[in-house]
């Protein structure tokens, strides 16, 4: 069950969602990251969080690219998970550590999510961030 309205868009709003994710899984925002993630939500682009520390830099400037251009593949081609630049860090890897912020997102995950064979909804993923406030530090990732 989801129990977060992804339907508003305001800056304090995302910046607070992104906090109480931060806080409950013990791993301090990014500043200019959270800056991004408000402005894609502001500008009605897709708009991601993750729970990976962001010295996991793949991870991190994956995130940051698709808040940028509010499209997931290519941030992940532009990064170099998707083509293998990473050897212990792939695309499902890093669609199990993020959080969709908006519908999307979820929506471009899901497409993802199915062209490597696995079957997620939309509801599903938008439940990631319900989860990582209820359970936090358990959801984290290295």
């Amino acid at each position: 069950m989801n129990a977060l309205d992804h339907t508003f868009t305001a800056w304090n709003g995302t910046k607070a969602r992104i906090e109480a994710i931060c806080d409950a899984i013990r791993i301090p925002g990014d500043t200019m990251a959270i800056g991004l993630a408000c402005s894609a939500i502001d500008e009605d682009r897709a708009a991601f969080w993750c729970t990976t520390t962001f010295s996991n830099t793949a991870s991190a400037r994956a995130v940051n690219h698709a808040n940028i251009s509010g499209d997931l593949t290519d941030a992940l081609e532009l990064v170099g998970i998707s083509t293998g630049g990473y050897l212990t860090w792939g695309v499902y890897q890093q669609l199990e550590v993020l959080i969709p912020l908006n519908h999307q997102a979820a929506e471009q995950m899901v497409e993802l999510y199915g062209q490597r064979g696995h079957k997620r909804t939309v509801e599903d993923l938008l439940s990631r961030e319900t989860m990582a406030v209820v359970y936090g530090r358990s959801l984290r990732a290295a």
